[in-house]
């Protein structure tokens, strides 16, 4: 099994099941390089009438033509710019851009508030991590490992 398929079969394996009730769904991906999630994530938005977002400081606007995707060619820590083009409420958040723990959590700090607040299905998730609202599970799933924090907001 190659890189790319690897990586197509743990978005499956680990996003489906979260994904898989929500209806139009909006999703903001930050970060698209070769396009394997922004496919992933747009084969679902096409299924089930939903819109995604898209951000890279590379020009990624090639990766697809489908009116349910929308490419913004920028920085993801360009907050003000992406929210005014995209809205917010967000049903899931993506985060694959630059892997540094300082640029993460900022990253995190900036889009949280922009989730849906519905139950206790929001979803942040990183590439390797997956976050939850209230209290915050993070799952690194390169490794498998599981840790718990524990954070009321």
């Amino acid at each position: 099994m190659n890189k790319k398929s690897k990586y197509l079969y743990k978005l499956q394996k680990n996003i489906v099941p979260i994904i898989q009730n929500i209806k139009n769904p909006k999703i903001l991906e930050l970060g698209v390089r070769n396009g394997v999630s922004t496919n992933f994530f747009l084969e679902y938005c096409e299924k089930n009438d939903g819109k995604l977002y898209s951000v890279d400081i590379d020009d990624c606007s090639k990766i697809s033509s489908s009116n349910k995707w929308k490419f913004i060619h920028s920085r993801d820590d360009e907050y003000d710019k992406i929210i005014k083009e995209t809205g917010s409420n967000f049903d899931l958040i993506y985060i694959d851009s630059f892997h540094n723990a300082n640029h993460v959590c900022k990253i995190i700090y900036l889009y949280f508030m922009d989730l849906k607040k519905k139950d206790t299905s929001l979803w942040m998730i990183l590439a390797g991590y997956f976050i939850a609202k209230t209290m915050i599970e993070i799952i690194l799933i390169r490794k498998l490992i599981i840790m718990k924090l524990f954070l009321k907001f």
